[in-house]
Order: structure tokens, then sequence, then C-alpha cells
């Protein structure tokens, strides 16, 4: 049974996945593909910022799976492939559309920075489609869109954690060697997440979240430096470590991925203060709700904002009506895709939903034609133990 969450607890939630699709699209936009004007070190806070996406996911997954007791496996797995889907399917469409229209306009720079990623065009998009596009760090993009590259690793996240609370450990373990140790390994600070969510959702006394917040805000201030005062410092161990990865994995993560791993597990003390201080901000104060309404809308465009800017970048790159040196023109530009993308996101939603139903209308007739051929349980044909899908 899912508690119900506090208004500013689900506030900071809405809030922070915003800040960090923002701060992912920042990133990309930052770079010299498309304009010079703003610092390239902005790339590394997108970096950073996918990692406390894995970490936020699995706090998420958390609080709509608590306990393996009356978990839904069948449901489960359809609301997550619905939610996955109802975003993936239209950035997928959108993609190749953005894309080819660049070509036309520009091939020479649509080409110079994206001919490796144009090759087999069918066999890209039912990659990411399925979400085989990173097994075995087989980076699979579709096309000029490359945020695509963590649904291949967030997606058998949702896969593994579903079977682990179906009680279907065997299972588990060979999708486990399927998908590869690189997918394991990100699946750390995704598990982090989920811990937080078990740690928080007990019934915490007000000292108990001061203390919390207060070890969590010493522990930030260094994580910090390391993260945003000397990157290098994150730059080495990722040198240091990944060949020693490499020698137990054939293929071994590459640096932004490494920077992913050590960003997100940084990223931990922000969140654990962020969720004590909204636990304690909702036993003093009631939050308005028109607030929370404002934030939720935020959030829901978390998801298109991801999937959907960079090639809209990359059109705009190649149509080349901007002045790319001009941090006036650059921003505005970028304040109008994310607003454009804010404007769709109720089609998403409302896709979301009508994929959810589809769905669940399919799981349902499976489960019914299930418990038609399966013997009752008083039945001496009944399999012991647990019988659960």
């Amino acid at each position: 049974m899912r508690r119900p969450i506090g208004p500013s607890v689900s506030m900071s939630l809405d809030l922070i996945r915003f800040c960090l699709a923002l701060t992912v699209a920042a990133g990309h936009w930052s770079l010299s593909l498309f304009q010079t004007s703003w610092p390239f070190g902005m790339a590394y806070f997108g970096i950073a910022s996918v990692g406390g996406f894995f970490v936020l996911s699995g706090y998420t997954i958390g609080m709509i799976s608590p306990s393996r007791a009356g978990f839904e496996a069948s449901r489960y797995f359809s609301d997550r492939l619905s939610r996955l889907w109802s975003v993936v399917l239209p950035a997928l469409v959108l993609t190749c559309a953005l894309d080819y229209a660049a070509y036309l306009i520009n091939p020479a720079y649509y080409l110079g920075h994206w001919v490796a990623n144009a090759s087999h065009p069918v066999g890209r998009v039912l990659a990411n489609l399925f979400f085989t596009n990173e097994i075995w760090a087989f980076e699979v993009l579709p096309f000029s869109n490359a945020p695509f590259w963590s649904l291949g690793y967030e997606a058998w996240f949702y896969v593994l954690f579903g079977l682990f609370m179906a009680r279907r450990t065997g299972m588990m373990v060979l999708v486990a060697v399927l998908v590869g140790p690189n997918i394991v390994l990100l699946m750390l600070p995704w598990l982090i997440g989920v811990g937080l969510f078990a740690f928080f959702r007990r019934d915490l006394s007000n000292r108990q979240l001061w203390t919390t917040c207060l070890a969590s805000l010493l522990l930030l201030a260094p994580c910090a430096v390391l993260l945003f005062g000397h990157t290098p410092v994150l730059l080495q161990a990722v040198k240091i470590t990944g060949p020693i990865y490499a020698r137990f994995a054939p293929f071994a993560l590459d640096g932004p991925k490494f920077l992913v791993l050590y960003s997100s597990l940084l990223f931990v003390p922000c969140f654990a203060a962020v969720l004590s201080a909204a636990k304690l901000v909702d036993r003093v104060v009631d939050v308005p709700t028109v607030l929370v309404r404002a934030a939720r809308a935020l959030g829901e465009a978390t998801f298109p904002l991801y999937l959907l800017h960079f090639p809209v970048f990359v059109l705009c790159a190649a149509i080349g009506f901007y002045d790319r040196t001009s941090p006036a023109v650059t921003t505005a530009i970028f304040i109008a895709v994310c607003c454009a993308i804010f404007l769709v996101t109720p089609l998403t939603d409302r896709f979301k939903i009508y994929l959810r139903g589809v769905l669940n209308g399919a799981v349902g007739v499976m489960t019914r034609r299930e418990r038609a051929i399966t013997p009752l349980p008083s039945s001496p044909l009944a399999p012991s133990g647990n019988t659960d899908v």
C-alpha cells in the first residue's frame, strides 16, 4: 500500500528532477556544436545531473513499490513500459524528422558530426525502442539524440528490480548476465536511491530528520568541492579506476559514464538534505496547493525535455539563423526551445494514459487466461510455494 507523501516532499522531488533535466539540456547547449558563448564547463554539470537522475529514479521506484507484499509484477511492468514509451515513441519519431531536416538543410554540418550514428537507421530505432541500445556497452544511438543512452540503462534497472520484487531471482541473474556488467555497475546509484526511500519512509522523529539534514550538509560541502570546484579530481579518478574496471569487464565504461557514476554518489548527500528539510517543513507548514501543482507541471515536463531537446538543438544549428557568439541570442533560443517542449508535454501525458490503458488491458486479458488454466490451490495438482506472476 502506498503512503501519501507530504506536499513539500512532492514539490521538492518535482523541482529537483526538472532542474536536473534543465541542467542536462543546458550542458548540451553549451557544446561548441551549437554555440560558443556559454562556458564549455557546463557540460560537466550536465553529466553530473544524469547521475542525479539515476538516484532520483531509484527513490521514485521505491516509492511506487515499497515492499514485496502485494507487489503486482504485471501492473508494475506495464506502468513502467507505458511511462517510457509515452515519450520514447514521440521522441524517436521527432528525432528522425528533425535529423532528416537538418541533413537536408546543412548536410556538411550534420554528416560532419553524426555520420557515425546514421548507419542502419531501422536497427537504431528498434534498438532504442526496445532499450537494447546499451547492452554489453555496444552503444547504438538514435542518430544525433545522445541522451537516449541513459534509457538503455534505466529500463533494465526497472526490469532487474521488478524481477527481484517478484521473487524471480534466477531470472534476475540471467537478465543481469545478458545485459552486461556496465548496466549492473551503474545500477549502484539507482539502488542507493531505493535505499534512500527505505530510510525516509520510516516514521523519523524531528531530531532524526535534523541530524540527517545536518550530516548530509556536512558531507555536501566536500562533495561539492570535488564535483564542481576541482573537476580534474574526478577526471583523475576516472583515469585510475577505468583501466582497473576494464580488467574485469570486456567492455569498460567510457569516461562520461564513469563521471555519471561518481557524480551520482556525490549527489546523495544533496538529496538526503533536501528530503530531510522537506519532511520537516511538512510538519510545520501547509504548503499552498497552487505551488504543489506548479511544481508538478514542471516535473511532468522533465522526461520530454530530457529526450526532445537535443535534436531541436541540432536543427537550430544546422539552419544557422542565430549568432553563435552572442550570449543573449543563444540564451533566448535555449529558453524558447524549453518553453516549446513544455507546451507539448500535455500531449505526452495523454499518450501515456492511453498507452497505459492499452498495456494494462492486455495484461488483464493475459492474467484472466492464466487464472482460467491455473489449478485451484485446493487441487492436488496445484504447485507448492509462491505462484505469483
